[in-house]
């Protein structure tokens, strides 16, 4: 509702709008509380602004800052598995005149960070690290990782490969969220993360809600709206 106000200000202004958006005006706050309240404002979007959809044969979300591949898929043949280990023999190689890969001990504020596979760099140089999704998202710390430890890393290594990445539902809630803090605090450091996955990117997050299910999550979502409550 803010959005609305904000842009129409802008155009009384004489103001040019240039925005991007994952979603098409009409999809944009849909299922929204009160969304009817909402509709005048993309009317009026739709009415000043030239929408452009913005497609391409290539998902560069997949592709590394060289245009190198990262997101490899482990099922099926063997070549996604390949190409996850020759990407990582090749940050390995890069690395090699500081000696073989080894582990790397990693000091946070809170907490020392065990990584079994890492390049050897320089003192101050940052190099690659190799973690499996339970070691980086999961329960296989007697803690599991948070933001923090996620910044120290990318402030640590400029490549991340995380391997095993799999399935996730609504019963992975919790590691679906510390997935999400590890990639945006991998993106804030300039980290590329190069994936293994059991699944491709589309399919990585999966509700597996029923449509009763999903009409229920949405009433108690707007309920929690509605109370000002932040609903898990």
């Amino acid at each position: 509702m803010i959005l609305g106000r904000l842009f129409s200000a802008m155009w009384a202004r004489g103001a040019v709008v240039v925005a991007t958006s994952n979603r098409a005006p009409g999809e944009l706050y849909k299922d929204g509380l009160h969304r009817e309240r909402f509709l005048p404002f993309i009317d009026e979007l739709e009415q000043r602004c030239h929408v452009h959809a913005i497609g391409s044969a290539i998902d560069y979300r997949q592709l590394g800052a060289r245009g190198e591949e990262v997101f490899f898929l482990a099922a099926g043949d063997d070549a996604g598995r390949e190409g996850f280990e020759a990407a990582w023999h090749k940050q390995v190689a890069s690395h090699s005149a500081y000696g073989p890969e080894q582990p790397t001990r990693l000091r946070t504020s809170s907490r020392r960070i065990e990584i079994t596979r890492s390049t050897p760099t320089r003192s101050g140089e940052r190099g690659a690290a190799r973690m499996t999704f339970e070691e980086l998202c999961g329960g296989a710390n007697a803690s599991p990782l948070g933001p923090s430890d996620y910044l120290a890393l990318g402030w640590a290594f400029h490549t991340v490969f995380i391997e095993g990445l799999p399935q996730l539902t609504a019963t992975d809630s919790d590691e679906a969220r510390r997935l999400i803090s590890a990639v945006d605090a991998f993106y804030e450091h300039k980290t590329t993360v190069v994936a293994l996955s059991d699944v491709e990117p589309e399919a990585i997050f999966d509700a597996g809600l029923s449509e009763e299910e999903e009409e229920e999550r949405r009433r108690v979502e707007k309920l929690g709206d509605l109370l000002g409550i932040a609903q898990p």
